[in-house]
């Protein structure tokens, strides 16, 4: 018979699904406009700061292309900044214009930062705007 300790396996799952929870209340809270974005654009994950602000059902923003939230010239400019994150892994400060559901502007910061696997592998994009 062969038995395994398991204890410290147990231990270091309940934790890393703790910070797991910790980072997702983290993220849902907040006050910035908050967006998880995949590689290729898309939006998987928003906050309560965005939903409210641009007056979406998380349902309607999800699966966006993040292109889609911008106006006119800032569309351009959000993807020259879109490219650019993929090359840099980061992006500071880039002032932008998005539309809310109901057609309002809102000018905004935006602020990203590229999150990697340990392999160094775009994971996704944290998308802040202020």
């Amino acid at each position: 018979m062969i038995i395994h300790d398991i204890t410290d396996c147990v231990e270091t799952e309940e934790q890393l699904e703790e910070a797991e929870s910790y980072f997702s209340q983290v993220f849902l809270n907040l006050p910035d406009y908050c967006y998880m974005v995949s590689n290729d654009g898309y939006i998987f994950n928003a906050n309560k700061a965005a939903i409210k602000t641009l007056g979406y059902k998380k349902s309607e923003i999800i699966g966006k292309h993040i292109l889609e939230i911008y106006t006119g010239d800032s569309r351009e400019k959000a993807q020259r900044a879109f490219n650019k994150m993929n090359n840099d892994g980061r992006l500071r400060n880039i002032e932008l214009s998005l539309k809310t559901k109901t057609g309002e502007e809102r000018r905004v910061l935006l602020n990203v930062d590229v999150v990697k696997s340990k392999a160094g592998e775009f994971q996704y994009a944290l998308d802040r705007k202020s």
